[in-house]
């Protein structure tokens, strides 16, 4: 699964953490458009793959600048950074890091689901209880559940099939918080690095 498509699903869960009600869902994204414009968001979580042949698990984190144009993506031993014009992946186990031009489109998609109006046109429906949302999410074959949770409407996990496996995202802690500039540097110190920018 890549980095587009966990974000996706991390986003849209986000912006339905705090009600499972339409009309609150509504006057929350007027009043408030996830958290602050003066803050950045952290997303902790964990990430769960279950196929007919294995289980493992990765821990999952993802801080997202105030001004929506840099971010840190963690999974596992990959590290994705955005320092607003440039990616760094980095990856844990080898020291290698790899910059390259970002993604416009993910950047693009980052900014707009910060928007009340592609917010509150996300495709979803009532699952087998109040509690669980189904969701139609473009970048995937099937549908994404969410559950939450029923004494304080906190996101439980979120459910989907890939490929053969299916993914279950839990553990979900959503935080506002500040972010500064130095906090999307990396630091390649006694890294190999290798610069695939065009």
């Amino acid at each position: 699964m890549n980095l587009k498509q966990i974000t996706t699903v991390l986003l849209l869960s986000l912006s339905f953490s705090l009600s499972i009600s339409a009309d609150i869902l509504d006057s929350w994204i007027e009043d408030q458009l996830i958290f602050s414009d003066s803050t950045g968001i952290k997303l902790e979580f964990s990430y769960n793959i279950i196929s007919e042949y294995s289980e493992y698990q990765m821990p999952g984190l993802f801080t997202l600048s105030a001004d929506k144009e840099k971010f840190i993506y963690r999974l596992g031993p990959k590290i994705t950074i955005n320092d607003g014009s440039t990616w760094y992946v980095i990856d844990d186990r080898t020291d290698q890091v790899i910059i390259q031009n970002p993604e416009t489109n993910l950047l693009s998609d980052l900014k707009n689901w910060f928007e009340p109006d592609t917010l509150k046109s996300s495709i979803y429906n009532q699952g087998n209880s109040k509690f669980e949302y189904i969701f139609h999410v473009s970048e995937f074959s099937d549908n994404v559940k969410i559950l939450f949770s029923e004494q304080d409407t906190s996101i439980q996990s979120i459910k989907f099939s890939y490929q053969l496996s299916e993914i279950i995202i839990s553990d979900i802690i959503i935080q506002s918080v500040e972010t500064h500039d130095s906090l999307f540097i990396p630091d390649t110190t006694d890294m190999f690095i290798l610069d695939i920018r065009e």
